[in-house]
């Protein structure tokens, strides 16, 4: 792992199920402390949105890039997120490795212009393993036992020993997240 004005380069936010808070902590890291977000899934999220365009006019982008799991009436309440996971679990392996290709040379693109990357999508074994070959701090975030469980996605990553910190959030708290975010930059935490 190098260091970018003190903070790690390139973080990977990664999760089991969806809908723990990955974007969350991600949009923080960019907001309040200068990362460049960088997606596996904005492709297939971009040609998703273009391919409903004529249907749902600009309301396709805010579907796809903002409000994820919004029923879309127009398609009889599916939300965009069962769209993106069944078609996502549904692309061939030689899609899923150029977008997970273009995400890396992106990563590093930033990277070698001086700009921390923070990758809030990092969810198969073998995304993983390519993000922690180029030095990743990896951020796990994860819910107590006692919260309702979100719908878990086959193939996700269960258990990958690398990962630096594990947060966990409760559902709609924010403050925790961000106060442990705030600690691991202030106080160094990755270099534990």
């Amino acid at each position: 792992m190098e260091l970018i004005n003190g903070k790690p380069d390139l973080i990977c936010v990664i999760a089991d199920k969806q809908g723990m808070g990955k974007s969350t902590l991600a949009g923080h890291l960019e907001c309040e402390y200068g990362y460049s977000r960088v997606s596996i899934a904005t492709p297939l999220k971009r040609g998703m949105a273009e391919m409903f365009k004529g249907l749902l006019g600009r309301r396709a982008f805010t579907y796809f890039f903002e409000n994820k799991d919004e029923p879309i009436p127009e398609l009889g309440n599916v939300t965009a997120r069962q769209l993106l996971v069944g078609c996502g679990q549904g692309t061939c392996a030689a899609y899923q490795e150029a977008f997970l290709a273009v995400a890396l040379n992106q990563a590093r693109f930033q990277i070698k212009a001086g700009v921390p990357v923070v990758v809030d999508d990092v969810r198969k074994p073998y995304e993983f393993d390519a993000f922690n070959a180029d030095g990743a701090f990896f951020i796990r975030v994860d819910r107590p036992a006692n919260t309702a469980e979100p719908a878990e996605i086959e193939g996700l990553i269960s258990e990958k020993p690398a990962y630096k910190m594990l947060i966990d959030s409760e559902p709609g708290n924010h403050d925790l997240m961000y106060h442990l975010t705030a600690d691991l930059m202030t106080k160094g935490l990755w270099n534990e």
